[in-house]
């Protein structure tokens, strides 16, 4: 059999081999790296809304204007007292955010507060239901604040 007609791998063979071992070293790195550097906490607004909020309406009255297909039987004026602070209606904008990965409620709330946010409150959540009703059959929301100790010590937001 001449030289010439010896098979070599092709310059592309080899090549693809050790790209193909790049890629995966890369993954590896990566999954690595992730594990011990985690993606960085975002906030990413997706809306700002107008709200008129009524500070002095009770929890139960904001649940009925709200005309949710389902209420949790723990949400009550009793578990979610009303603000003393604040009374009366008042106008806000409600800023509607998405966190980016998990994250405990403290880092959140940090976050926000570098933001200069502030977690909404179940009366505003409320309003905000009543206000947009298809958005709140859309999308799951939450209020930060208050905070309640439920059943087995858990601490529950609404």
């Amino acid at each position: 059999m001449p030289e010439s007609a010896v098979q070599t791998p092709s310059r592309f063979q080899f090549s693809l081999k050790w790209v193909f071992a790049f890629v995966i070293l890369v993954a590896v790195a990566s999954m690595i790296w992730s594990h011990y550097h985690p993606v960085f906490l975002r906030l990413v607004e997706v809306g700002r809304y107008p709200l008129v909020v009524d500070y002095d309406r009770s929890i139960e009255a904001g649940l009925a204007a709200g005309k949710y297909d389902w209420k949790d039987p723990d949400i009550t004026s009793v578990n979610f007292p009303l603000e003393a602070k604040k009374s009366g209606q008042q106008p806000l904008e409600a800023v509607i955010i998405k966190v980016n990965k998990d994250a405990t409620t403290e880092e959140i709330i940090q976050r926000m507060d570098r933001q200069d946010l502030r977690p909404g409150t179940l009366q505003e959540l409320l309003a905000f239901g009543e206000a947009h009703p298809e958005y709140q059959r859309e999308h799951w929301l939450m209020a930060l604040e208050p905070t309640w100790q439920g059943s087995g010590g858990l601490r529950r937001v609404v």
